[in-house]
């Protein structure tokens, strides 16, 4: 499981493998917006645990860590998008290069121990993918189980020479996943409303998550679930980014109420 995030009334639990994130400022926030706002506290809730979602989207892979994939809205920006493709392709280019040989002619080097040009320099590599099957199973083999990511270091180990045709049939098998991981928070963008999620996420449908609400003696308590098989570095640096984000966003519009109310009752006094 990627992970779930749980909105209490003015509590904010989040529980990503044991990752513990501060939410004592967003506590706070959401208590004073919901002092300062028409809408009832269920309804502040729901729309702030919907806006976080799209927080989360943008901070799972391929959105980076470090923010810089958010756009303007708080929402993945299409910058994450093309760093997954190019990630993608960077993972297949270490793990087959290409030859235009015949498969007897290249098992026959193999067998010579040819040295082939790979993203290493001259190495040996001891196997031939001749079809997209072959290639997904060696990629699979090499791919991180956690993570999804290829880490092949300085071995040859996972890697498969293979026509450049059927790379390029396999790249672009996988560039058609870019956006799979983050969908597994559309269960819950659909439930909450969240806004303008990308089609190269939708694409995907909604995939492993959930949303589940539940109410006890304090309040109204939301839970939102990424499900999905892989779950990306720097869980906690992500998850705080996105609850400290909203938080931000909160605090702003509390003191723009201010401001107008401040702003109101000065021109009255004139």
């Amino acid at each position: 499981m990627l992970g779930n995030v749980t909105i209490q009334e003015v509590e904010v639990e989040v529980d990503m493998f044991h990752v513990d994130v501060d939410t004592s400022k967003l506590n706070k926030a959401i208590a004073e917006f919901t002092a300062s706002s028409k809408d009832e506290l269920d309804e502040v809730i729901k729309k702030q645990t919907g806006i976080i979602v799209g927080h989360l989207i943008a901070v799972t892979p391929p959105g980076r860590a470090s923010g810089h994939d958010f756009n303007k809205e708080g929402r993945i920006a299409t910058s994450a998008k093309k760093l997954g493709e190019s990630q993608i392709r960077s993972d297949l280019a270490k793990l087959f290069p290409t030859t235009n040989m015949k498969p007897e002619s290249i098992w026959a080097n193999i067998e010579r121990g040819r040295l082939w040009k790979t993203h290493l320099g001259e190495r040996q590599v001891t196997f031939y993918a001749d079809s997209v099957y072959e290639l997904r199973r060696a990629h699979q083999k090499a791919r991180n189980r956690r993570t999804g990511r290829v880490r092949i270091g300085n071995s040859t180990a996972n890697m498969a020479l293979t026509k450049a045709r059927i790379k390029n049939q396999y790249t672009k098998e996988q560039i058609a996943k870019v956006g799979l991981l983050n969908a597994g928070w559309l269960q819950a963008a659909g439930v909450l409303k969240t806004k303008a999620v990308p089609k190269w996420i939708t694409r995907h449908g909604r995939q492993s998550g959930d949303v589940r609400f539940k109410r006890s003696n304090f309040g109204l308590s939301i839970t939102v679930s990424n499900r999905m098989g892989y779950y990306p570095t720097k869980l906690q640096k992500r998850m705080q980014m996105a609850v400290d984000r909203r938080t931000h966003a909160i605090v702003k519009a509390l003191e723009a109420m201010a401001e107008r109310r401040a702003a109101k009752f000065n021109k009255q006094l004139k």
